[in-house]
């Protein structure tokens, strides 16, 4: 491992501090924990903690920057393309910090953490040049390919750890590798008209029972929701706040949604739902002599998601709201996990780790679309799909 000869020596008591708040997080979120509870289970005194840190805030902000110091002295190595031994060389750091890396990449995680940490993957990415292509080199977007190679990266890391480190470094450098290098993309979502897989979509009964006036006032809910969630966070809107902006009574509101989190999962079904009749659905006639190209699969995913770009930035905050993320992530994975055995022309090497393939293919997914949206859908659908092709 590079030694950091920036990083002096660290006393004692500070490594007793950040071993406590590490422990402590594994019981219980960041918030909730205090310094008495940090001294205690170190073995010092309060006074001994206020002598290295002002607060808790401080503790763990300089945990995180020397760690990703380190993981960007790695990369810093080779200016242009990481080789496999450079590689390697950040998964052991990763597997000699676990303690850490667990916590960060958990639903305990400190927010701002992933973006911290993909920052960190694009500054580097940002110096080298553009991957050499056959045949669109000019139509490749710089910060599109930072994005992407920084997901596809993160993507391994959170994968590992979340399988508790089930393939050594030397495996997890070399599918990643692959992964940043290779572009399984382009091949992807390259289905033919007869490789769909045959869905069916219909209305329940309770659907089609619904009075239109009912579905005009829970429409009226939802973007009320949606709206407040702009200004204002998850955790601070209130039911009487979403009843005032909907302009409906609160009996009304209840009757239909008991709660935030209830408001939130119709919300992500219509989503999950709508996003997968696009890409599995019926197709129009003149659509279907578009089905085969590279881009027909991703261009009317991504129109999909920049019709419906109010309902889609519930996914664009980190822990905007509770359980999102993972709620999205998890569907995305069911897409991805039916096409990689659908497609017929999608390398063996994917196939053959199918669970990996799930995984970082999703991950990259989910970390582009929310790019995206944070960027403000700069670009239209049709650029987007063309970017991963």
């Amino acid at each position: 491992m590079i030694k950091n000869s920036t990083i002096k020596s660290i006393p004692n008591s500070k490594v007793a501090f950040r071993e406590a708040l590490l422990r402590l997080m594994n019981q219980k979120d960041f918030h909730t924990i205090t310094i008495s509870e940090i001294a205690d289970l170190a073995g010092y005194q309060r006074a001994t903690f206020y002598l290295h840190y002002n607060s808790k805030e401080n503790l763990i902000d300089e945990l995180i920057s020397e760690k990703l110091q380190v993981l960007y002295q790695f990369l810093s190595i080779h200016e242009r393309e990481l080789k496999l031994a450079e590689y390697y060389k950040i998964f052991t750091h990763i597997y000699e910090n676990a303690a850490f890396f667990k916590i960060m990449f958990s639903e305990k995680r400190i927010p701002g953490f992933l973006s911290q940490i993909t920052n960190t993957l694009a500054n580097y990415i940002n110096k080298k040049e553009l991957p050499s292509s056959d045949d669109n080199t000019a139509e490749i977007d710089k910060e599109f390919y930072v994005i992407y190679h920084a997901t596809i990266t993160i993507g391994h890391f959170l994968y590992w750890i979340q399988t508790d480190f089930k393939y050594s470094p030397e495996y997890m450098s070399k599918i990643t590798k692959y992964f940043v290098e290779e572009n399984p993309f382009k091949t992807f979502f390259q289905l033919e008209l007869n490789q769909f897989p045959i869905m069916t979509f219909h209305e329940t009964k309770e659907d089609k029972k619904m009075d239109r006036r009912i579905l005009r006032t829970k429409k009226l809910i939802k973007d009320a929701f949606l709206e407040l969630l702009i200004i204002k966070d998850f955790d601070l809107i209130s039911m009487t706040d979403i009843a005032n902006c909907a302009d409906v009574n609160r009996s009304t509101l209840y009757a239909y949604f008991p709660n935030k989190s209830s408001l939130t999962e119709e919300i992500i079904d219509e989503m999950m739902e709508g996003l997968a009749k696009v890409i599995f659905g019926k197709f129009k006639k003149e659509e279907k002599k578009l089905i085969g190209q590279d881009d027909f699969v991703l261009s009317r995913m991504f129109k999909y998601i920049y019709d419906n770009a109010a309902s889609f930035q519930l996914i664009t905050g980190e822990n905007r709201v509770p359980g999102v993320n993972q709620r999205f992530i998890s569907e995305i994975k069911k897409i991805v996990n039916i096409i990689l055995n659908t497609n017929k022309v999608i390398d063996p090497m994917l196939k053959s780790n199918n669970d990996i393939t799930v995984n970082i293919m999703s991950s990259a997914l989910v970390g582009v679309i929310g790019h995206w949206m944070k960027s403000g859908l700069v670009q239209g659908p049709s650029p987007m799909a063309k970017q991963f092709t």
